[in-house]
C-alpha cells in the first residue's frame, strides 16, 4: 500500500525501494512510473540492475517497467547499452537486454543486425542476443533472417533459432518453407526442420487450407523428405481433417504411407475407439498389420485397459499373442489394480507363461520382489 500511494509523488523512490525490498516489478504499476522511466531510463536501469537477489520474480522479465526502459534506452543509446558491464542481477539484465535488442530491431532492424554481427560482440553474447533480433526479423522477412542466422549464430543456439524462423517462413510461404527444408543437408537440424514446417503448415489450420498444405507435402519430389513429412503431417491430420485423411489413405495414393504415419493414424482412431482402431489396422497390408496394431494396444491399454485385455485374451495363439501378452503383462500394472492384474496372469494359459515372464522383465511399475515372485510363479 506504501508503495502504490508512494508511486505518483515519487516514482524514483518507489522503484527504488521495490529494488530494496526485493518485490515485484508489477508491485508499481508501470503506467504511473512511466513519465519518470522516460524521462529517466539510465538511472531506471542502474537501479535495476543493482538489485542483489538473483531471482527473476514471476511477470518480471516481460512487465511493462522493463518494456518502457528498454524502449527508451533502445532510442537513447542502444549499443552502449548492450555494451555494459555485468550486473549482481544475471536474469533482471538478460531480461532487460532481450527487450533493448527487440525494441532497437523494431525500430531500426539493420542497424541492430549490424552491430550484432560486428567484431565488438562475442560470440556468446552474440548467440544470446540472436533470439530477440530473430523474433522481430523473422515476422518481415525470415529468408532473410535464416541468412543472418546462418551465418553469425552458431551451436545449439542455432538450432534453437529454427523453433523461431521455419515456422516464421511456413506462415508466410508455405511451398517456400518446403524448398527450404529440402535444400537443408539431411540430418538431425532438417529432420527438426521437417516437423517444424509440417507443424506450421497444419496445427491449428482451416481444414481447407490444411488439405491445399497437405497436397503440398505428398507433392514433394524428395522421397525421403516426403516420408519425413507424412510421418509428422499425420497426427495433425487425424486433428484437422481425419476423414479426407483416411480416405487418402485408402487410396493408391496413400498404399506407401510411412509406418510412423500409419501408427499415430491408429493411434489417433485409438483414442476415441479402440475397438475401431484395431479393426482398421487389421486391414493394413501385411507386412506392418502388425505393428500398427501393437500401437493401437498401447493407446487402447491407455484409455480402456480392461477392454484391451480382454481383446489380448480372444487372440489365437501364434506370434502376435505372444507380443500382445508380453506388452500387456508389461503395461498393465500402471493402469489396473494389482489385485486385477493378478487375477489376469493367473487366466492364461501355460503356453502364455514364457511371454508373461518376458513383459515382467520390462514392468517398470512393478516392486522387483514382486517381479521375482510372479516369474517364479509363472515358469
Amino acid at each position: 500500500m506504501l508503495l502504490i500511494l508512494l508511486g505518483p509523488k515519487d516514482p524514483q523512490q518507489a522503484l527504488k525501494l521495490m529494488v530494496n525490498w526485493d518485490l515485484p516489478l508489477q508491485t508499481v504499476s508501470s503506467k504511473i512510473l512511466a513519465p519518470w522511466l522516460r524521462a529517466h531510463p539510465r538511472e531506471a536501469m542502474r537501479l535495476l540492475l543493482a538489485r542483489k537477489s538473483s531471482t527473476l520474480h514471476a511477470g518480471d522479465a516481460g512487465s511493462g517497467t522493463l518494456r518502457e526502459i528498454a524502449r527508451s534506452m533502445a532510442e537513447l543509446d542502444p549499443a552502449g547499452t548492450l555494451s555494459m558491464p555485468p550486473a549482481a542481477n544475471r536474469y533482471l539484465e538478460r531480461s532487460i537486454f532481450d527487450e533493448v535488442m527487440k525494441a532497437w530491431a523494431s525500430r531500426d532492424l539493420p542497424a541492430a543486425a549490424a552491430w550484432l554481427a560486428g567484431e565488438g560482440v562475442d560470440q556468446k553474447k552474440r548467440n544470446g542476443w540472436s533470439r530477440s533480433l530473430l523474433q522481430v526479423w523473422s515476422k518481415t522477412d525470415p529468408l532473410e533472417a535464416i541468412a543472418w542466422a546462418d551465418s553469425h549464430v552458431t551451436g545449439h543456439t542455432r538450432m534453437q533459432a529454427n523453433s523461431i524462423l521455419i515456422p516464421a517462413l511456413a506462415a508466410h510461404d508455405a511451398a517456400g518453407a518446403l524448398d527450404f527444408v529440402h535444400r537443408m543437408t539431411p540430418g538431425f537440424s532438417r529432420d527438426e526442420a521437417v516437423w517444424q514446417v509440417t507443424g506450421a503448415l497444419l496445427s491449428d489450420k482451416g481444414k481447407d487450407e490444411a488439405l491445399a498444405n497437405f497436397q503440398r507435402i505428398t507433392a514433394l519430389p524428395d522421397a525421403a523428405l516426403r516420408t519425413d513429412a507424412l510421418q509428422s503431417a499425420a497426427r495433425h491430420m487425424m486433428r484437422v481433417a481425419p476423414e479426407e485423411f483416411l480416405a487418402w489413405l485408402g487410396s493408391p495414393e496413400g498404399a506407401d504411407a510411412p509406418f510412423r504415419a500409419l501408427t499415430s493414424t491408429a493411434e489417433a482412431l485409438a483414442e476415441k475407439d479402440g475397438e475401431t482402431a484395431m479393426k482398421w489396422a487389421t486391414g493394413l497390408r501385411g507386412d506392418i498389420t502388425g505393428g500398427v496394431r501393437q500401437s493401437v494396444l498401447y493407446k487402447w491399454m491407455e484409455k480402456d485397459p480392461e477392454t484391451a485385455r480382454d481383446w489380448v485374451e480372444s487372440l489365437p495363439e501364434g506370434a502376435e499373442r505372444v507380443t500382445s501378452v508380453t506388452n500387456a503383462t508389461a503395461f498393465l500394472p500402471r493402469r489396473i489394480s494389482p489385485e486385477k492384474y493378478t487375477t489376469w496372469l493367473d487366466s492364461l494359459p501355460a503356453s502364455d507363461h514364457p511371454a508373461v515372464r518376458e513383459g515382467l522383465a520390462k514392468a517398470e511399475e512393478l516392486d522387483p520382489g514382486v517381479k521375482a515372485a510372479l516369474a517364479a510363479k509363472y515358469r
